[in-house]
């Protein structure tokens, strides 16, 4: 309809942890928490090859992010929460 299509990543170079998170797509690996959520992927590919690496405070909100060998790092240093955990 627009072009060619590509297929990145063939089904079998996919896995998966009991509860359904994805840990390797293609060469990419991923970790999780405790609690089921993103904190690490790696991606080794030639023109990339970064670690990218997520942490969240004790609401579950993401805090900060870093990009690895891309110099970028974010850290989110202010939030408000009411008394029933909502910004």
């Amino acid at each position: 309809m627009f072009g060619t299509t590509a297929t990145l990543v063939r089904t079998d170079d996919v896995e998966y942890e009991a509860n359904g998170n994805i840990t390797k797509y293609g060469n990419i690996t991923y970790a999780y928490d405790k609690l089921g959520r993103l904190i690490r992927d790696n991606n080794p590919h030639e023109d990339i090859d970064k670690t990218t690496t997520w942490c969240y405070d004790i609401g579950g909100y993401l805090i900060c992010l870093s990009l690895g060998k891309l110099a970028f790092s974010a850290v989110i240093t202010e939030r408000h929460y009411t008394t029933i955990n909502k910004q």
